[in-house]
């Protein structure tokens, strides 16, 4: 072997040597990361003992704590994130959640709530309906809700977190989200038996009847002139036909 191919060799295996030093190093760090991190995750340094519930209405912040459903003892490092959004998804209310940590001991949920958009009254319960016809939570019966009362539904099903078929609830729904907002405000109570028979009745006593939800906009603006025209005088109001609208008052 000339002196050149012993050089040679002699270079590989000190780079071979290295190599391996390098590789078990690597194996090393890792190994003491592995350690660090399994110390520290189950350490009672980053046990969860607060949870804070952001954005929450509807639902109080233990019944969010509740459907988290947060292990006792569970730390910070090792709790679950991606399984309690999944649980807060569950529920009807609930349309988007955040959970993130705030070391060393917070756990926070951000929620982000469905708004009920009326109340659907079944003649024995009481439904919360978000505006596209998604069935909320049972409500109760109040006179003095902040949303209207839609009555009169006979094909409505009560099935919470389900979108309803019922086309006359559809239809209610839009005639509410189509009024004007200050006609929307009015409005305490919606009659729709039928889409073509569906009426709101306002706080101060005026049926008015909308059928479908068409044009709405020319129905509000009608529905305004003859209450700015008729004034406290006016009980009922027909827009189905908007070229033909009718009113009539206390004395008619």
């Amino acid at each position: 072997m000339s002196p050149q191919q012993a050089e040679r060799r002699r270079k590989r295996a000190e780079q071979r040597r290295t190599l391996q030093l390098r590789a078990a190093a690597v194996v090393v760090a890792l190994l003491a990361v592995w350690a660090l991190w399994a110390g520290l995750s189950g350490s009672q340094l980053f046990e969860i003992r607060q949870i804070d519930v952001v954005g929450a209405t509807q639902l109080s912040a233990e019944q969010i704590v509740t459907r988290a459903g947060v292990e006792q003892g569970a730390t910070l490092l090792r709790v679950d994130t991606d399984h309690i959004e999944e649980n807060l998804m569950a529920d009807p209310w609930i349309a988007a959640v955040d959970v993130s940590r705030r070391p060393p001991s917070t756990l926070r949920i951000d929620v982000e709530e469905r708004t009920p958009a009326a109340v659907v009254d079944t003649g024995s319960t009481f439904w919360f309906v978000e505006a596209g016809g998604r069935v909320l939570a049972e409500s109760v019966a109040s006179s003095a809700t902040a949303v209207p009362v839609i009555r009169d539904v006979t094909d409505f099903v009560a099935e919470p977190g389900m979108v309803s078929t019922s086309e006359t609830l559809r239809n209610a729904l839009r005639v509410l989200s189509g009024l004007s907002d200050d006609l929307r405000v009015t409005v305490r109570t919606v009659s729709a038996p039928k889409v073509d028979e569906t009426a709101v009745l306002t706080a101060s006593g005026v049926e008015i009847m909308m059928g479908e939800a068409v044009n709405m906009s020319q129905k509000s603006v009608l529905i305004t002139d003859i209450l700015a025209s008729q004034g406290a005088n006016v009980v009922f109001i027909d827009v189905r036909n908007i070229e033909r609208p009718i009113s009539r008052g206390l004395g008619d």
